[in-house]
């Protein structure tokens, strides 16, 4: 992944939770495989957001947990994510870009 939030200290070698987020960086070469292998082995791992970033169109797609499966999160100006726990964070779009 391009951006990974976790909820824990650093590992020393190797992340052995889900991430609360992941966030992919969109390219040409990649685009295929970050809305769809990716997509799904995010969901399959228990990742709580998944973020998709298409820097060319100034697009940010969110997917969410809900319960097994992700969700497509609604777009607007800020995204909000409830992250370990009691904790939230809220992303302005236009700050990506």
């Amino acid at each position: 992944p391009d951006v990974v939030l976790l909820c824990s200290d650093d590992p020393e070698r190797h992340i052995i939770e889900a991430p609360a987020i992941v966030a992919e960086i969109l390219s040409p070469s990649t685009a295929d495989r970050d809305r769809n292998a990716k997509l799904k082995l995010y969901e399959d791992n228990g990742v709580s957001y998944y973020l998709i970033v298409d820097v060319k169109n100034n697009l940010v797609t969110g997917f969410k947990r809900d319960n097994d499966k992700f969700c497509e999160m609604e777009s607007g100006e800020t995204m909000v994510f409830n992250v370990c726990g009691s904790c939230q964070l809220s992303i302005s779009i236009a700050s990506i870009f």
